[in-house]
């Protein structure tokens, strides 16, 4: 493929969800795009702001969907570079993923009923990324209580 093709291939890539560098770089490798096209091609769409891992880390930290180590995970499997990470992460505090926990709670109440509710909320926020501190706040706030035999 040469650079013209591989340039308007990534403007279509881009059009339909927005791309890290690394996810790009990654697409035009599988296309067989040379790496000094590649470059050029990321340079020509930095300029033009097709490509921003900034914007996409900014964008991710405000994910209420995620607490603070799912958003740290999400963004370094993208291969967003792990200062950034940090950076942006650095504005989200322990409140907002509380809030964002309470908000889940709330709407997705009708799961976490019968004898093993705390386990399965505990489970639910863990595999999104929820501190334990952040969880076991929710679930008081909500009404569970978090027991001994929950830990175990």
């Amino acid at each position: 493929m040469n650079a013209a093709d591989a340039l308007q291939y990534a403007i279509r890539a881009l059009s339909a969800r927005a791309l890290t560098e690394h996810e790009l770089t990654k697409k035009l490798r599988h296309r067989k795009v040379t790496t000094a096209d590649i470059a050029i091609i990321l340079e020509r769409l930095r300029e033009f702001h097709f490509v921003n891992d900034n914007a996409i880390a900014a964008r991710a930290a405000e994910d209420t969907t995620l607490g603070r180590y799912g958003v740290k995970r999400k963004l370094l499997a993208r291969g967003i570079n792990q200062h950034l990470v940090e950076d942006v992460l650095q504005h989200r505090d322990q409140s907002e993923d509380l809030e964002a926990a309470l908000g889940l709670l709330e709407k997705y109440q009708n799961r976490f009923v019968g004898e093993r509710a705390e386990q399965k909320a505990i489970a639910f926020f863990m595999r999104r990324g929820f501190s334990f501190s952040v969880i076991k706040t929710a679930l008081e706030q909500h009404g569970l209580e978090v027991g001994e035999e929950v830990l175990d």
